[in-house]
């Protein structure tokens, strides 16, 4: 049972991970003020291809995190968003996942901008910290990390 709820959260985590370095962007940007060019023609992404081996992969990558008493884990990742305008912004994070069973996780998150954002689990509390919004909030939750993770 637990191992399940392991892989289930190591997926979920990586799944995070991924989106966080894969999005699109939920909004765009203003461009600044400038004089009116032609229009740029931006051709759609192309659709997924479906790879068994890829998820196959995936999933080997979940289970050999469940079973590990501790790991860290660096990912350095960048999207691009256009503008009406046809400008790109490239907006980009470094994330530093830090899990050291049975109750120890720290989620730390360097954006481009500047902004930092913490998640910490110490056994006791969760903590979130977002840096750029001067927001913080915590919630007690003690016990293992299986206890914390429903």
């Amino acid at each position: 049972m637990h191992q399940y709820r392991w892989q289930w959260l190591i997926g979920i985590i990586a799944a995070a991970l991924l989106a966080g370095c894969a999005q699109t962007g939920q909004g765009t940007v203003p461009a600044p003020p400038r004089e009116p060019v032609a229009p740029v023609q931006v051709q759609a992404p192309a659709p997924p291809v479906e790879k068994p081996e890829a998820m196959a992969v995936l999933k080997n990558m979940a289970e050999f995190l469940s079973r590990a008493e501790k790991f860290t884990v660096t990912i350095s990742g960048g999207y691009d968003v256009v503008q009406d305008s046809g400008q790109k912004l490239e907006f980009g994070a470094i994330r530093q996942t830090t899990l050291v069973r049975p109750n120890r996780l720290r989620v730390e998150t360097r954006e481009s901008d500047g902004d930092r954002n913490l998640f910490v689990y110490d056994g006791t509390t969760i903590s979130y910290a977002h840096g750029g919004q001067n927001v913080y909030g915590t919630a007690s939750v003690a016990g293992t990390l299986d206890d914390a993770v429903p």
